[in-house]
């Protein structure tokens, strides 16, 4: 079997078909890492530049179940967020609920490959 580099963007990485599933072999290294390579993930995210058709990812599966680990924090964080802003009524709460219902919905469709428009605003549990 030959293996041959494909450049994907992220969106396009986490797409899967139905009957696909991403697999870390055995004999792969342990995962081991701590809040400094997390740190060091979220620079690497936020210092990417666009270059074209270029795509890199670099110790592919430790930064890729990281980074769905991180974004699973994020969904947790964000509903207990909308659950404390439901009972909230100060002025400008509808618009952080709302930019953080968008959140919710982006980091849903990625961990849980959700059609945006099935996707209920206001239940913030299901997940």
């Amino acid at each position: 079997m030959s293996i041959s580099a494909v450049a994907k963007t992220i969106e396009k990485y986490f797409e899967l078909k139905d009957n696909e599933y991403f697999n870390i072999p055995k004999y792969q290294r342990a995962y081991k890492w701590g809040r400094d390579q997390c740190d060091r993930l979220w620079d690497d995210i936020n210092d990417q530049k666009e270059d074209g058709n270029i795509c890199n990812l670099i110790d592919g599966q430790q930064r890729t179940t990281t980074f769905l680990i991180l974004l699973k924090a994020l969904l947790i964080m964000v509903n207990d967020k909308l659950i404390e802003l439901s009972v909230a009524n100060a002025q400008g709460v509808d618009v952080i609920r709302r930019g953080l219902q968008d959140i919710r919905k982006r980091v849903m469709m990625i961990l849980y490959k959700v059609p945006a428009k099935e996707i209920e605003l206001e239940k913030t549990r299901d997940f």
